[in-house]
């Protein structure tokens, strides 16, 4: 049985964690479990779970250099679940947080 990833585009600001979450179902639409990664430039970023249909998992993307990256889910499958990917774009804000200080004489 195939399966199918639910996953938008995600906008993070990098002085902030970045929160994946998708949901994964069967080809019926039932939720499914088992074994996910996240890929950023071919690198594994996140490996987790899949309980019940979601994954969401919470990362540090604060030590990419760009501001738009490929980001890919990889569902592993189960014994009756076939694995599948998906690609959304990851989209880093790199904004400065503005203290403003007041002295008072």
């Amino acid at each position: 049985m195939d399966s199918k990833i639910e996953l938008d585009d995600l906008k993070v600001n990098v002085w902030e964690k970045g929160v994946v979450k998708a949901k994964v179902t069967d080809s019926d639409g039932n939720p499914v479990n088992g074994k996910a990664v996240v890929k950023v430039n071919q690198i594994t970023r996140i490996e987790g779970r899949v309980v019940n249909g979601v994954f969401c998992e919470e990362h540090d993307f604060s030590d990419l250099a760009d501001d738009e990256y490929d980001l890919y889910m990889i569902y592993g499958g189960t014994a009756i679940c076939n694995p599948s990917d998906i690609c959304v774009k990851l989209y880093l804000k790199r904004g400065y947080i503005h203290y403003v200080c007041a002295l008072v004489f």
